[in-house]
């Protein structure tokens, strides 16, 4: 989930989900972005989560705009209730 996406240009918000859609697009934003150890650490970590398998995309939402709820609902339906739809 990236919250508070309200506060970024939706270009942003796009750049964002693109790196957690793809590996390659992520590890090239670390190395044009960051440096030293925050290059390290952070590129470790993206190697760690990617040997894990942890792949996930993000879902951008604004509690102050309501974006992006509806796609956090389904998301968190297909987590909990293995893609049933959760009524009450």
């Amino acid at each position: 989930m990236l919250s508070k996406c309200d506060l970024l240009p939706p270009e942003d918000v796009d750049r964002i989900v693109a790196w957690s859609a793809s590996p390659n697009k992520l590890e090239i934003a670390i190395e044009e972005r960051l440096s030293g150890t925050r290059r390290l650490l952070s590129r470790d970590m993206m190697h760690v989560i990617h040997r894990l398998g942890l792949r996930f995309l993000l879902t951008p939402v604004s509690a102050k705009t309501n974006e992006g709820f509806i796609n956090l609902n389904a998301t968190l339906e297909r987590i909990f209730t293995g893609g049933d739809r959760f009524t009450y």
